[in-house]
């Protein structure tokens, strides 16, 4: 298996990054990522990032900002068929220090602005592998080929409306219909 991409910066790198980052992983970077998220293929991935120093009470991490850009195919979760996948997604990623993750009471009050807290060990974190990540995280867990449902019943399987409560009490009264007709 080939390595994927890395971008390892430091905080002290971060500082000095005047400009936003451009990744674009190439073809073995792409099937690393493919074997490592059981995907199908990924066609392209490219990042558009940047960071800027945290405001307190965060004072010694970093915001990851950006975009992921990428093409996967997946496998369909009913037939297996694949499912291509064409998304952008965006990037807000709080990065402190792991020291900070010990200073944390646990309990925590969010709002839709808070940002993804991501703690970073050795003084070190890698902005490729957080893109990838998030990149990941935002596709479809359950992604479906056209035809999913066709397959699904020619199978045998039921749809929720048919194996849920109300299904089984249509089942009943059709079969109390019949009965009746008799």
């Amino acid at each position: 298996m080939s390595a994927p991409l890395e971008h390892i910066l430091t905080p002290q790198d971060a500082a000095r990054q005047t400009q936003p980052l451009q990744l674009d992983w190439a073809a073995a970077a792409r099937d690393a990522l493919v074997a490592r998220f059981d995907w199908l293929a990924l066609a392209a991935l490219r990042a558009t990032l940047s960071l800027a120093p945290a405001t307190a009470p965060h004072v010694g991490g970093w915001v990851l900002s950006g975009e992921v850009a990428g093409d996967v195919t997946r496998a369909c979760v009913a037939s297996g068929a694949p499912v291509r996948e064409k998304r952008r997604v965006p990037v807000h990623l709080l990065l402190l220090p792991q020291d900070d993750a010990a200073a944390e009471d646990g309990e925590y009050e969010l709002d839709a602005a808070a940002l993804d807290m991501i703690y970073f060990a050795d003084g070190r974190f890698d902005v490729a592998d957080l893109a990838a990540e998030s990149f990941a995280l935002a596709l479809d867990p359950w992604p479906r080929a056209k035809g999913a449902d066709a397959f699904l019943r020619e199978k045998g399987v039921l749809s929720e409306e048919e194996a849920g409560s109300f299904g089984a009490l249509a089942a009943l009264r059709d079969k109390m219909a019949g009965k009746g007709g008799d």
